[in-house]
């Protein structure tokens, strides 16, 4: 049997079950553990996100809206 090991959190295994899906067989745990903080590494870095309601939106939470041509050239031809 093949497999993929992965380290575990520490913390209460609760349950675990297995399923089949169409690439294999896993295995499902559910663990009690306390959330551990992700450590930032950006060095100076940000990240952007494009979006429906906003442009883009950075990670510092800096926002750029939608320029909307297509409506203001509409409304000018109009």
């Amino acid at each position: 049997m093949r497999f993929h090991r992965q380290d575990l959190p520490q913390g209460c295994l609760k349950s675990g079950r297995i399923i089949r899906r169409a690439s294999g067989w896993y295995l499902c745990l559910f663990i009690d553990a306390h959330p551990q903080d992700i450590p930032h590494v950006a060095d100076g870095q940000i990240g952007m996100d494009p979006g429906f309601s906003h442009l883009l939106t950075f990670s510092t939470g800096a926002k750029v809206p939608h320029p909307h041509e297509l409506r203001q050239t509409a409304h000018r031809m109009a």
